[in-house]
């Protein structure tokens, strides 16, 4: 059982939900990678792990992709603050007046 710490953090405040993840995946990891092993070993089924991992999958999907999005608006806004306007907001990329306006 070399190479493993038997010792998982948890920061006073932390989510119950956070710490719970870092057990899984750390139980999977002992167990080379064998969720059904893992999930003996835990006390909870097999599909109690597919559903948790599949969670975790999700979540960090959507803030992946939320953040896409909020950086998309801020590159947007830095456009619009420098006078251009971004073509997916309607613009053809510059809000600035051409000189025979």
């Amino acid at each position: 059982m070399g190479g493993f710490s038997n010792v998982i953090m948890w920061e006073p405040g932390e989510k119950l939900e956070a710490l719970e993840e870092r057990v899984i995946k750390a139980q999977i990891a002992y167990c080379d990678g064998d969720k059904r092993g893992a999930a003996v070993m835990l006390g909870i089924s097999y599909q109690t792990v597919l559903n948790k991992l599949e969670g975790y999958h999700q979540r960090d999907k959507d803030l992946n992709q939320r953040r896409k999005i909020q950086e998309q608006i801020m590159n947007d806004k830095c456009k619009v603050a420098d006078g251009e306007m971004p073509e997916r907001l309607g613009g053809l990329g510059s809000a600035k007046p051409s000189k025979g306006s």
